[in-house]
């Protein structure tokens, strides 16, 4: 396209999200962007932006208006005027904060040359919420050939064989479950690195995916113009394409890269700039977080560190002066960052937005995903540019072929990341597949996290509809799990069962495998050795697996390496579980340990820090002589790997003096990086522990504000099948309502991680080939924790009442109680908000002595229902029971009453010790009534029912 043939009397390019314009085959003479394009938060600030070029022969005077919603004084966002000169450009730019602008908006631009007036608008809805982050994933990568065959294995060959059309189904499909922002990887394939080729502008011998001018070179796949098919069906569905400005050479800013891609940047502009979805410029070159790329020299990473400033300030200048308004975007990986942290504020003020990605697999000795996301998120908001979220929705096979990630890890990082205002992910075709296409990219396992994905989707914007803030999971998963090699007495019966080999590699493999799908991080091995028999090939100990074979500390560090998890190694045990500290030739043996496990494994990429197996007890305090034990064995640990993170995991939390100054005196003395402090709800070292164990880690919180130790919590995710805290009594998993409980309790405290004593024997992939744990109950476990995790069923609502998050429309209403709480538990109202926690002695609790519970609601006039329910508490050992079932009644006239939902509730059958609060939902409930009627059955009718509160159209 020309650039100096007549458009407009001059041209508007206002970048960033929006209504659709027509799709002439002219630039609009009008357009208006928004950063970020889509649905964001109001915790973040919305980017305006006006770019202007003259292509007329002589000057024109511009007056440049933008109003919110109405185009009146009192909306006016900005005015100005300005002369632009023939051949000039011209930016407006403005922020606006939207704490206060919750629901759909419009932004109007007006501009008047003296004789004509063009008007544009985009519209932006904005949500309520504590984070910036909208927790959905707003966009992906399309690469139209994977750079590499080995990691496009799986999706390669089917790519290419895709048509115009077929690229043009792939953008409905990321449509469909809101990918609406498309990231064109690269338009030229060439595989170069920098400093290793002789490639320039002249002798560039790359592949162009689109019919290319300057380049003859094609790429060898059946669609004609892939670029042309996926920004004209992107212009039909108002959908936003990041052009992928590249491959000149992977790494590569140098002067030579510069050149190639300002002429491959115009080129794009010319041939497909009419498109309204041409969104932005993304520089396909990509670059280590460290911004020196891996440069071994001082002198070589202060080079790349200035090539790409200066790649960008001049990249940036030159679109600005075809299309000022048009962003830039570059997508770092998130490792090594602080490395980088003298050069991104030079960088970051020539680019508008960063977009890294590899948080979930930072190598080892470097800061944590979280700590680099909070690094980028300061230094882009001290530079005003925008840091957006390269989700990885893949892994990595054993041949470094890439396969869909399971939908729960993608949904751990949803929940762990919450300040990105935007979140993309790598990549939609071959990882995502949706089954609707006329083609399916990739392995059959990429329908199944399409759907998944869609599925998760879907509840997210459901509970948005329905009034809840955030969205997605709010209480931290759990990220770790104890592996128990050891154990021999009967609390290990489920976990290493006798018909599985849990010493052999196959075994390991599976079990990580199953793991790193649910979403774990951190692998905390328990103990080495014991009884003077180990568990790794040891010089002065017998083996405690069969001689010959790969031991199985060996195939956990190598299967975890394979998943890019973290590993705590033990130090222990010396002898045996009940090892003495105080014995100087007990620390001796840790030592010897500990001088073998480094040599043996710290080499491994998962080697993430050791765990010390010095569980003491902390009632009142923590001894002298186990802060003594702890730190000598510290210091051994720095002497062996400095960079590791030394973790324990004390227990006593029961009967500890929090009150007492020596308590956070004891905590402070020890030199270790993190504790996870054991919460013994699963021990149940007193009847009802949930309250005491939620006060206790609170002011653990506050006491780790004063400490530089990471605050952890060991959540125990375990119950007894026969007596309490017995080894001869086996470990069974517990009822999930108490769990969730419990992760809700630590998570309020502020703990960083959430580890589990423990998912290995206790929550158990139901189809998995080497099952272990309880039978039936470590799969119905896994299952419960995998729906929350997703968002399915009753665990979200479950969990906002925890959080005391919810609020509804029958509070204060008027209760006709047809039967009558017992006059020791009537204090309460049913309607009054005040909910109960574990304890029956709470006072929120009603209490009905071998009956049922039925109530009347007056709703005070009629209304539209869609929701009910009502919340229980269950305890064997005082014959407190949840309801066999609930049924859910409403009326016109409070005599006559239909059945609207019947809600059965299903008690764990590992309930002998543990006290719980379950829940009756019933949704998708369609009447208009005043009237609300609540039977809870008493169970067998020999038991006490406790209910504490009927919730009317709950809003959470």
């Amino acid at each position: 396209m020309n650039f100096t043939r007549k458009i407009f009397l001059f041209s508007i390019l206002i970048l960033f999200a929006g209504k659709g314009l027509t799709y002439a085959k002219e630039k609009p003479g009008i357009e208006l962007t928004l950063i970020p394009p889509t649905t964001i938060t109001n915790k973040v600030e919305l980017d305006i932006r006006a770019g202007i070029v003259n292509n007329e022969a002589k000057p024109v005077n511009l007056n440049i208006s933008l109003y919110l919603n109405k185009e009146s004084n009192d909306n006016l966002l900005h005015h100005s005027k300005y002369t632009l000169k023939k051949g000039e450009s011209h930016l407006v730019k403005l922020r606006i904060p939207t704490a206060d602008k919750v629901g759909k908006n419009k932004i109007i631009l007006v501009v008047n040359d003296g004789k004509k007036t063009r008007k544009e608008y985009k519209e932006i809805e904005i949500i309520e919420s504590p984070i910036r982050s909208t927790r959905l994933i707003d966009g992906a990568w399309a690469g139209i050939y994977h750079w590499s065959e080995t990691e496009g294995k799986h999706w390669n060959k089917d790519i290419r064989k895709m048509t115009d059309n077929q690229w043009r189904e792939m953008v409905q499909s990321m449509h469909k479950v809101g990918m609406d922002i498309i990231v064109i990887q690269e338009v030229f394939r060439n595989e170069e690195y920098v400093g290793k080729h002789s490639t320039n502008v002249n002798n560039y011998q790359g592949k162009a995916f689109y019919p290319s001018d300057l380049y003859p070179g094609r790429m060898p796949i059946t669609a004609k113009d892939p670029i042309e098919a996926i920004l004209s069906e992107a212009d039909k569905l108002n959908m936003h394409v990041m052009m992928g400005v590249g491959m000149f050479a992977w790494f590569d800013f140098t002067p030579e890269s510069l050149e190639w891609h300002k002429r491959v940047a115009k080129e794009l502009w010319d041939k497909y700039g009419h498109h309204p979805s041409f969104y932005s410029f993304y520089v396909s070159e990509e670059s280590g977080g460290s911004l020196d790329n891996w440069e071994k020299t001082e002198e070589g990473r202060l080079k790349r560190k200035g090539e790409i400033v200066s790649f960008f300030k001049e990249f940036k200048a030159y679109c600005n002066s075809m299309a000022p308004a048009k962003p830039v975007m570059l997508a770092t990986n998130s490792m090594g960052v602080p490395a980088g942290k003298d050069t991104y504020p030079a960088l970051l003020e020539h680019l508008d937005i960063l977009c890294p990605f590899g948080f979930a697999r930072m190598p080892e000795n470097d800061i944590t995903g979280k700590q680099a996301a909070d690094m980028l998120q300061k230094l882009c908001d001290d530079a005003g540019s925008h840091l957006w979220f390269d989700l990885e929705t893949f892994l990595f096979n054993d041949d470094q072929s890439l396969y869909p990630r399971p939908v729960n890890q993608i949904v751990h990082d949803l929940t762990l990341f919450e300040n990105f205002e935007k979140i993309l992910c790598y990549q939609f075709p071959g990882v995502f597949n949706d089954p609707k296409m006329s083609i399916r990219i990739g392995e059959e396992r990429t329908v199944g996290l399409f759907n998944d994905y869609k599925a998760y989707r879907e509840k997210v914007l459901d509970d948005r509809k329905n009034g809840v803030l955030t969205g997605g999971i709010q209480t931290k998963p759990v990220k770790g799990t104890w592996i128990n090699l050891p154990y021999q007495d009967v609390r290990n019966k489920y976990m290493n069962p006798a018909h599985v080999d849990y010493t052999s590699p196959e075994y390991w493999e599976q079990k990580i495998e199953e793991y790193a799908a649910m979403g774990m991080s951190y692998l905390v091995i328990m103990a080495i050795a014991n009884e003077q028999k180990s568990f790794y090939h040891s010089d002065f100990m017998e083996p405690a697996y069969p001689k010959g074979r790969k031991s199985p500390v060996e195939a956990i560090m190598e299967a975890a390496d394979k998943h890019n998890m973290h590993v705590f190694m033990s130090c222990g045990w010396a002898v045996n579980q009940d090892d003495d500290l105080r014995k100087p030739e007990i620390r001796a043996l840790q030592q010897k340990i500990m001088n073998e496990a480094a040599a043996r494994f710290s080499h491994h990429k998962s080697f993430f820090g050791w765990y010390l197996p010095v569980e003491d007890s902390m009632e009142p305090v923590l001894s002298d002589y186990a802060v003594d034990a702890v730190n000598t064995l510290t210091a051994k640990a720095r002497s062996l790997t400095p960079d590791a993170q030394i973790m324990i995991s004390p227990y006593g939390l029961c009967n500890a003096d929090m009150d007492s100054r020596q308590f956070g005196e004891q905590i402070t003395k020890l030199k270790v990086d993190i504790i996870a402090y054991q919460d013994e709800v699963g021990c149940v070292r007193e009847p009802m522990p949930m309250k005491r164990m939620k006060e206790h880690f609170r002011m653990l919180g506050d006491i780790h504000k004063e400490t530089n130790i990471r605050f952890w919590a060991n959540v125990e995710s375990f119950t007894w099948e026969k007596g309490t805290n017995s080894r001869e009594s086996a470990l069974i998993p517990a009822a999930f309502p108490r769990y969730l409980s419990q992760m809700c309790g630590v998570t309020d405290a502020g703990v960083e991680e959430v580890l589990s004593f423990s998912i290995y024997g206790i929550y158990d992939k139901p189809d998995s080939p080497m099952p272990i744990g309880q039978p039936i109950g470590a799969a119905k476990a896994y299952n419960d924790y995998s729906d929350w995790l997703t968002g399915k069923g009753r665990w979200k609502f479950l969990e906002a009442t925890f959080k005391e998050n919810v609020v509804h429309q029958g509070i204060d209403r008027q209760v006709e109680y047809l039967t009558r709480p017992d006059s020791k538990y009537a204090k309460a109202s049913l309607t009054d908000n005040k909910l109960g926690v574990e304890e029956y002695t709470d006072s929120s609790w009603l209490g009905f002595d071998r009956q049922n519970m039925e109530v009347v609601i007056d709703m005070g006039e009629a209304m539209d229902i869609s929701a009910l329910a009502a919340r229980f508490l269950h305890f064997r050992p005082a014959s407190i029971a949840l309801p066999s079932i609930v049924d859910f009644y409403v009326s016109d006239d409070g005599q006559n009453f239909d059945k609207v939902k019947s809600v059965p509730m299903k008690i764990s059958a590992n309930d002998l010790h543990d006290c719980w609060i379950d829940v009756a939902l019933a949704e998708n409930i369609s009447k208009r009534s005043r009237y609300i009627k609540i039977v809870a059955e008493n169970r067998n009718g020999d038991s006490w029912l406790f209910c504490d509160e009927v919730f009317i159209n709950p809003n959470y």
